[in-house]
């Protein structure tokens, strides 16, 4: 499953904090992957959200999660308003181990490239709101629950199956 969200959606912070992790048996038992991709629909500091979170992971992976998931907890109820002190206290609030370095890379353009081709990406599928989710050839638009899911995912599974 890919995944492209905006780390300031309110409904892509409910399927990350509530969704995601009723999922976590299918992706244990090796049944699901998940693959996020940012799609920046809410702007620069959309942008700037999604480079911090991966500043942050450039740190180790458990960094990228703690940001991530710090940042989805501020987006629960709109699009949350993050200025680059807040992005550096976060930063500091999750534990990111050399903050020196997390705020200089906040500027890096590599970083900001990546974020934006997998927005390009996203556009050139087609794509224009959040979250959306591929699931082998089956689209889900929206926060869904954790049962749609597991249908989806279940479909998808027959499918290839007969298919192969």
């Amino acid at each position: 499953m890919i995944e492209y969200a905006d780390y300031r959606c309110p409904y892509c912070a409910r399927f990350e904090l509530e969704t995601r992790p009723q999922l976590q048996d299918l992706v244990d038992d090796g049944t699901l992957r998940i693959e996020f991709r940012d799609f920046v629909i809410f702007g620069e500091e959309s942008h700037a959200v999604a480079v911090a979170v991966r500043a942050a992971a450039e740190q180790g992976a458990e960094h990228g999660l703690a940001y991530q998931e710090a940042v989805f907890a501020r987006s629960t109820t709109g699009e949350a308003t993050l200025t680059q002190d807040d992005l550096v206290a976060l930063a500091e609030e999750v534990g990111v181990p050399d903050v020196e370095a997390f705020t200089a890379a906040l500027d890096d353009p590599e970083l900001a490239a990546a974020v934006d081709a997998d927005t390009a990406e996203a556009r050139s599928l087609g794509l224009s709101s959040t979250p959306t989710f591929l699931v082998n050839t089956a689209v889900v638009q929206g926060a869904e629950s954790a049962e749609h899911f597991r249908g989806v995912v279940a479909e998808q599974l027959e499918q290839a199956g007969a298919d192969g």
